[in-house]
């Protein structure tokens, strides 16, 4: 017999199946052919359950994608941990030991999710302040819940550990970022994030690349709004410098590109930058730069 639409419950028996009567009450067992259910009748227990597959059809407009769509919206991580629970009041008695030990479990859940939402929402707050793409930030929380999921938050701040798995993220996907940034916008210790990093890298098995220099370069400028032939300059002399592996090999480049940033300045005149307003910037010493002047003075 074909099931159809015009018949949409009915006593039709599946062969699937050899129960006959209800396992919970002992009622009849009929089939829904709108969902292909096996469910009780007097109770309405589901005994078995199928996946529907429906008939896909294009859509061409926002109109019809309202319409014609069958699914729900996309599961993300980062939608955090909040949906609909039964919340077990904290002064409520109890004489029963099952109920004492559901209320116990309550408790331990919510801790979880609390320092789950913690976290999420700091590195929303991160995320903002360095208008961090999706892909990194989801990779910054799948970070922290694999470091909550292996102990390491223990005993350490959710803060410091949400920073660590943020400035990772960047640096696992080859992106610029200066720990002068984060130290003054989070109040970390230079020591915490180096501490934590080493930490996350060895108990995660994490492998991380160097910064490209010329993109640095590039996130550098950014930060000092020049124009477009101080940038090309500086990104043509960064590539020079690059190229001279003896030159910059065990220095920081930040360093170099600062140097490269204030010659470029200083020889157009179409603005004025000190040095000490540039190494402020950038979390440099005028000792530093001055050194890296000498250096460049080398090549040129």
């Amino acid at each position: 017999m074909t099931i159809t639409d015009d018949i949409p419950i009915s006593h039709i028996e599946d062969p699937s199946i050899n129960l006959k009567y209800c396992p919970e009450c002992s009622g009849s067992i009929i089939y829904d052919s709108r969902t292909y259910s096996q469910i009780c009748d007097t109770c309405g227990l589901i005994i078995t359950e199928h996946n529907i597959v429906a008939h896909k059809r294009r859509v061409y407009n926002s109109l019809e994608k309202e319409t014609r769509t069958s699914t729900g919206p996309l599961y993300s991580i980062l939608s955090g941990p909040f949906h609909l629970s039964t919340k077990i009041d904290v002064n409520a008695s109890f004489h029963n030991r099952t109920f004492l030990r559901l209320k116990k479990i309550d408790q331990q859940i919510e801790s979880q999710e609390r320092t789950q939402s913690d976290g999420l929402n700091y590195l929303l707050m991160l995320s903002n302040k360095f208008n961090t793409q999706d892909h990194v930030k989801l990779f910054a929380f799948k970070l922290f819940l694999l470091a909550k999921s292996k102990g390491l938050i223990k005993g350490r701040a959710i803060k410091d550990i949400i920073i660590t798995c943020f400035y990772l993220s960047y640096r696992k996907h080859k992106l610029p970022i200066l720990f002068f940034d984060l130290l003054s916008f989070t109040n970390i210790h230079k020591g915490t994030l180096l501490r934590y990093s080493r930490l996350l890298i060895r108990e995660l098995n994490l492998k991380l690349y160097p910064i490209n220099i010329i993109d640095l370069a590039y996130y550098l400028c950014s930060k000092l709004n020049l124009n477009f032939i101080s940038k090309k300059k500086i990104i043509d002399a960064m590539k020079i410098i690059r190229d001279n592996f003896v030159l910059i090999s065990g220095k920081n480049p930040v360093g170099f590109i600062a140097a490269v940033i204030y010659l470029t300045i200083k020889k157009n005149k179409n603005r004025i930058l000190t040095q000490k307003e540039i190494t402020s910037k950038f979390g440099l010493t005028e000792f530093t730069l001055q050194n890296r002047l000498k250096d460049i003075n080398r090549i040129y």
